[in-house]
């Protein structure tokens, strides 16, 4: 399996770490469960969130937890490996934006509309709306809610430079790091 990249400059600098295939190959880990980590861990406390937003909207949270939520995305969604860390990417630059977002009501949402948006950017090959929606638990209608949303706020750059992409590997490296040394030897 190959690292594929958002990141042009990737294919002629395989310096990049390659945190998705440490994951792949340790099998501790699936990098769903470390985005879910990695949201988790830069959550706001309350699980109100101040604000409404789509995100919100008629939002409970799930009866799974988040890490098996990731697992599934992983395992469904069919997305390359890179996608976690550029949907990271995303989550990261809506945090810095918009923390009041990041509640135990919308994680399950932001993860599903982030991994979602990064497939579609960097994999050539795509699932269907209707089958992301399926495996996100969600209506059609709702995750092309999720996304334009999230591209707001993002504000439509779903380009990830290799900056970017490389703070965000470095982090989901801890993130697994941290579930590995977590995990029952």
């Amino acid at each position: 399996m190959t690292l594929t990249s958002c990141c042009p400059s990737h294919a002629a600098n395989p310096a990049i770490p390659s945190l998705v295939l440490d994951i792949v190959q340790k099998q501790s880990s699936s990098v769903g469960q470390c985005l879910a980590f990695a949201m988790e861990s830069i959550t706001q406390p309350s699980t109100e969130a101040s604000t409404a937003s789509v995100f919100q909207i008629g939002c409970e949270v799930p009866p799974i937890t988040l890490g098996k939520f990731g697992m599934r995305l992983d395992r469904y969604c069919q997305c390359s490996l890179s996608c976690f860390v550029v949907a990271w990417a995303y989550l990261t630059r809506i945090r810095n934006t918009n923390p009041e977002l990041f509640h135990t009501s919308n994680l399950h949402k932001l993860m599903l509309a982030s991994l979602t948006i990064a497939a579609k950017y960097c994999d050539d090959i795509t699932c269907t709306q209707k089958y992301y929606a399926q495996c996100g638990g969600v209506t059609v209608a709702e995750l092309n809610c999720l996304e334009m949303e999230l591209l707001k706020l993002i504000d439509f750059r779903a380009h990830v430079n290799e900056t970017e992409f490389r703070q965000s590997n470095k982090f989901l490296t801890l993130v697994r790091d941290t579930l590995q040394a977590k995990a029952p030897h």
